[in-house]
């Protein structure tokens, strides 16, 4: 069944996104909230409403989407990402990755530079066993890293900051993309459940809607959590892969810069990379301090495209002055031949 499913990526990207993950995460999301709604509002002695305090549905409904979202977001980075490395998900179809990286690194724009920021491109990771094909050295075998090696891999962005500086420095940036996402999610989502169960309470005064304190609430909570799993944790892990494919594919120009055009080259070679000696490609990596790496790279890539052009340029030159004295040479052995025989030629 695996063998099948990756012979047609798509629907196996499908399978795994919304039933193996999507699905479960629904389970977990829906119980996980079954249970908190019955600790709140089983024995309460106010009544269960959708707007109005301090029972109030709508309320506990919006915070639970931001709560979840954040939660999702933070375990599937260390989950997935770490079963990405050890080439144990799926593959997307190589025209989807293909989309994705042109419209994130080699288009230019505000929209661009915002998915870059967003997807983190420069904290992707490879397989472990694709490590091995741009390794800077090709004597040592890069071996497969550790969970512990993993997580400070994926956690330490500033190595000379304590480790508790990195971790808050990771979870902020973590928890503010998944706000954004569950921002998004909030607008379509919130409303449409509200509305969902606004016809299903009794009415009270006013628009507001009152239910019994078991099960409708408990029940309620249980759908809303399963839909915002549904649909959180499949996007999650998209995000997740896709940015590593897309720092693999950055990766694998950096090796091969020549055989894309020189405008593209240049724009991937001032793309922002992390500091990863066993990750980076060895024509470009000159130096081990971290901080100028990047800089490095660039200038040393633009630098080989500049050597390639003015080398083109002189084999043209060079043509060209062949093929000139070649006619020139021609033309004055047509005027050192005797008259009678440069007339027959002419006459011919």
């Amino acid at each position: 069944m695996i063998t099948l499913f990756r012979r047609y990526p798509l629907i196996f990207s499908i399978v795994y996104l919304f039933l193996y993950q999507g699905l479960g995460s629904a389970i977990i999301g829906g119980g996980s909230e079954f249970g908190i709604a019955y600790g709140m509002y089983h024995n309460s002695p106010h009544i269960v409403t959708l707007w109005a305090f301090p029972n109030t549905l709508s309320g506990d409904c919006a915070l639970t989407l931001f709560i979840q979202v954040g939660i999702t977001w933070i375990i599937e980075e260390f989950m997935v990402g770490y079963d990405d490395y050890l080439d144990n998900t799926f593959e997307f179809p190589i025209w989807f990755v293909e989309f994705w990286y042109n419209l994130i690194i080699i288009q230019r724009g505000q929209f661009s530079r915002f998915l870059q920021w967003y997807f983190e491109i420069n904290t992707g990771l490879m397989p472990y066993k694709d490590n091995n094909k741009f390794s800077n050295n090709k004597d040592v075998d890069i071996k497969k890293m550790s969970l512990l090696k993993f997580l400070r891999r994926h956690i330490i962005k500033y190595p000379n900051e304590k480790l508790y500086f990195n971790i808050i420095e990771w979870l902020l940036r973590k928890i503010l993309r998944a706000m954004i996402f569950a921002v998004t999610l909030f607008i379509f989502v919130w409303p449409i459940c509200m509305g969902i169960f606004a016809s299903i309470g009794t009415k009270i005064y006013g628009h507001d809607r009152y239910f019994n304190n078991y099960p409708e609430p408990q029940l309620m909570k249980l759908s809303y959590g399963a839909v915002i799993g549904m649909v959180t944790t499949p996007c999650v892990v998209a995000v997740i892969i896709l940015r590593n494919r897309i720092y693999e594919r950055v990766i694998r120009d950096r090796s091969f810069i020549f055989k894309v055009n020189t405008t593209d080259s240049t724009h991937i070679l001032n793309f922002s990379m992390p500091n990863n000696v066993e990750e980076l490609p060895s024509q470009f990596y000159t130096l081990s301090h971290e901080s100028d790496h990047d800089s490095i790279a660039s200038e040393s890539g633009i630098e080989q495209l500049q050597l390639q052009a003015e080398t083109n340029e002189h084999i043209t030159d060079e043509k060209l002055q062949r093929s000139t004295t070649s006619r020139s040479s021609s033309g004055s052995m047509r005027l050192s031949l005797p008259k009678s025989l440069m007339d027959n030629s002419l006459d011919e």
